[in-house]
This record gives C-alpha cells, structure tokens and sequence, in this order.
C-alpha cells in the first residue's frame, strides 16, 4: 500500500502540471470556543464505515443542505457505556447501537455534544464488552455553509451557455470531516469507507473510488452513487465531488491507473497540456519511488474558488 508521504509527494508533482437507539435528539452546551480537549479517548476504534449523504440543493433560497447516514463498525478497547466521536455542528436525529454478530440493540441513554471540543457522546445504558464488534448506526443533518471553503462546501462555475452553476466538493483537512460525519477524525485511525452519494440526474459525482453501482431513487427523484469501497485511509483523505464538470479526458494509462481532468468550461483551453503530462509524471514517480500506485484511477478537479492551492486525496486531487 502506497504510504501516504508517497502520496502527497506524488500529489505535488502532480499539481505542478496543473492550473496556476433509540437515541434522542442532542442537548446542545453553550460553553467556550477555545478547545479543552483534543484527543479521543481511545477507548474504541473505528473498523469500517458506511457513508451515505444526500444534498438538497434550494433554487430558490440559493442554499443547500443535507441528511447523512453514517454506519460505524467499531472494536471495543476497554470497557465503557460511552462511545465519544468528533462531532461539530451536527444536528444528530437518532443513533442506534448493536452487537455486530449477535444482533442484539444496546440502549442510548442520550447523546451530548460538547461543542466546545467538538465531540459528541453517546450514553449507553450497559457497558461495552472488549473483544466485541458493535455496530453504531447515526441518522443526522447539516447546513452547508456557503463560501466557507470547508467540510462540504458550495462553489459555482459557468456553464458553457454562460449560466452559473453550482457544484458540492469536500475540504476536510485538517479536522473538517467532522463537521460533515460524527466520526474518529484522528490521522491514526485509518478504515476502509464505503460511500453513497445522491445527485441530480444532470450532474455526476466522482470519490478516491470509482462508482460501482448507480440507481435511481424514486423517493428522492434523484440518482444515488455507490462506490467502490477505499483502501484503509484518514477521514481527512475522504474527498467526493457532485459537478456538472465533464472529464476532458477518457482517461490516459499509466501503468494500470487511468488519469482524469475536470474542469469548468472557461478553462478547457488550458487542460490539453494538463491531460498529457499528468499521466507521464504518474509513471515517473511510480519509477522514482519504486512504488505502484495502487488505486484504480486518478482525478485531477480545477476548482474555481479554493480554499489552499491543492489537497492531494486519495484517488481525487482537486486544485485552485
């Protein structure tokens, strides 16, 4: 498995190419801004996750929201009746926590926010076994801050016909996956994350995976994006991408890795070079570093408005 210094170091050479329960609601606690507590307790690990967000996007107030899912399979280091996941800015409906094997439901007593250190904890009624596998299941909503350039942000582009349109992408270094998913947001944990994506029917969305299923859902009206699953990673390498931006390529080889470019239509005349050279510089520092890059496609996304100069994820780079 490709180390991450690997990836960032690829990553860079790569930019250089490129554009210039039942559980109940949450109680919040007014308390200060400045963090008291930064580290998790460490008292369970994540294992896995399933990751299911679906936007909904007002026309007319111009603002855009969403409702997630977020399913963690979690191992049990000592025995607890909490299970503490950073949390910031999340409203949370209900959790839900099982034995994986048995099935059997564990009582939520409560779930806390501490937004001053941007947890969330969940008050069990027993206590967690060691050596179990338990299965936290959290149903939740998010307000999408516009132009903030973080967590799960809004930006906009033109449209070939000159027409303003708005595209969703993801932020979430250093701690901003946490404003998008209650979750284990430390460097250190690093799990497989499966990903459901829902967008309309006349954009595409893009992952660190490629699709593996697409459907659409006639309860929503809307398309739904599964992924294929990722290699163990940080939450802060997650990364998806719900556009109107076409690949200006179908896709050079290196190695055994396709390449893709996305871009606005105001930018196109600058990708030719991009779609050329990317692919190459992939191949020599698969040479220089005698490491395969072993994911299944690479995307290179143009971003209008940006937070950085670039973010090297895994699978998906996305550049000012």
């Amino acid at each position: 498995m490709m180390s991450e210094n690997v990836s960032v170091l690829l990553f860079f050479v790569l930019f250089a190419s490129v554009l210039g329960s039942d559980g109940r609601s949450s109680t919040e606690v007014n308390e200060p801004d400045e963090m008291v507590v930064y580290r998790l307790p460490g008292n369970t690990i994540p294992v896995s996750y399933n990751l299911n967000i679906m936007p909904d996007y007002n026309y007319f107030t111009n603002t855009v929201d969403f409702n997630g899912e977020v399913e963690i399979l979690i191992d049990v280091i000592s025995k607890t009746s909490t299970i503490t996941l950073n949390c910031n800015d999340i409203l949370i409906y209900v959790v839900y926590v099982h034995e994986k094997k048995t099935k059997d439901n564990i009582d939520v007593l409560e779930v806390k926010n501490d937004s001053q250190n941007e947890q969330c904890n969940i008050l069990l009624r027993t206590q967690l076994k060691v050596g179990i596998r338990y299965v936290v299941n959290i149903e939740y909503h998010v307000n999408i801050r516009v132009n903030n350039m973080e967590g799960f942000y809004k930006s906009t582009y033109n449209n070939k016909d000159n027409h303003k349109q708005w595209l969703l992408l993801t932020y979430f270094e250093p701690t901003g996956a946490r404003s998008i998913f209650p979750c284990y947001d430390e460097p250190s944990y690093k799990t497989p994350f499966n990903i459901t994506l829902t967008r309309p029917k006349n954009q595409s969305s893009r992952a660190n995976m490629p699709i593996y299923t697409s459907y659409y859902d006639k309860s929503v009206q809307d398309m739904r994006d599964i992924f294929v699953e990722t290699p163990p990673i940080s939450t802060h390498m997650v990364v998806f991408v719900i556009s109107g931006f076409d690949p200006t390529t179908t896709g050079s080889v290196a190695s055994r890795s396709p390449v893709y470019v996305f871009s606005d239509f105001d930018r196109l005349d600058q990708l030719q070079y991009v779609s050329g050279e990317a692919p190459k510089l992939l191949a020599a520092m698969e040479s220089f570093t005698e490491v395969p890059y072993e994911l299944p496609k690479l995307d290179l996304f143009a971003i209008p408005d940006f937070k950085s100069d670039s973010m090297g994820n895994w699978g998906l780079n996305t550049f000012r």
